[in-house]
């Protein structure tokens, strides 16, 4: 299934919950490797989509000022890089042309040229 807003995960979570099914949330599938027998459950893409920029908001900051983005699980890790990189926000540029989605980054605590998707993300 994908899930293309909040709700629809919410939905699909409650459906595998109420029947036991094993539930499997699936990214930009860039890393993943399935057993011929496949997988006996539901497998949920995440396909939300949206960045949102401190610029957007119309919010005075100073120099120095940490930005603090929105960005949607099913993004495109690299197209956010790119959106940061031209907001001139230093920290994670060097984590460009990474494959995979926003969402799975902090999971594989991605990083590359001395820098970490851990040491920029906060919850």
């Amino acid at each position: 299934m994908e899930a293309g807003s909040e709700d629809e995960i919410v939905e699909a979570t409650g459906w595998a919950r109420e029947r036991g099914a094993k539930l499997f949330v699936l990214g930009g599938g860039s890393n993943l490797l399935v057993a011929d027998a496949g997988f006996d459950g539901l497998v949920l893409h995440v396909g939300l989509k949206g960045i949102s920029s401190p610029r957007q908001s119309n919010k005075q900051s100073e120099p120095g000022d940490p930005w603090l983005y929105g960005v949607a699980a099913g993004e495109d890790w690299d197209s956010f890089v790119e959106c940061a990189v031209r907001d001139n926000c230093a920290g994670i540029e060097c984590l460009a042309g990474i494959p995979g989605t926003v969402g799975g980054t902090p999971v594989q605590n991605v990083g590359a040229y001395g820098q970490e998707v851990a040491s920029t993300i906060g919850w």
